[in-house]
């Protein structure tokens, strides 16, 4: 997997440095120095933290030069589907003004309520 040295930049440009981009995803700045030197890949859960930090500025899958969804597992895939819902219904709820509660179940998927 090869990354994406300019994505990695803009990044640690965005944060202001490479040890306030290690602040924002609590990671050691080596770790972001071994990523911006290409010395260690960064990992998925970082990429997406990145892609979540920057509002959809910088990609996660370009991020990694990949499509994303074959790095993923199952659990990853489920999670983001998860936030994904759970952003949908937020933004729904307050268009609407009702409330709603957001919980995971067992089987790791989302469910919600509408509270009246």
């Amino acid at each position: 997997m090869s990354q994406n040295y300019a994505l990695i930049w803009k990044a640690v440009d965005l944060a202001g440095s490479q040890k306030k981009l290690a602040a924002i995803l609590a990671v050691p700045p080596s770790n972001v120095n071994r990523w911006v030197t290409l010395k260690t890949p960064i990992p998925i859960k970082h990429a997406i933290s990145i892609e979540k930090w920057s509002d959809g500025a910088i990609n996660a899958a370009a991020l990694l030069n990949t499509d994303g969804e074959s790095l993923m597992s199952a659990s990853e895939k489920q999670a983001m589907l998860n936030a994904k819902l759970i952003d949908d219904l937020i933004k729904k709820a307050k268009v609407n003004d009702v409330a709603i509660n957001v919980y995971v179940g067992l089987d790791e998927k989302a469910y919600t309520e509408v509270v009246q």
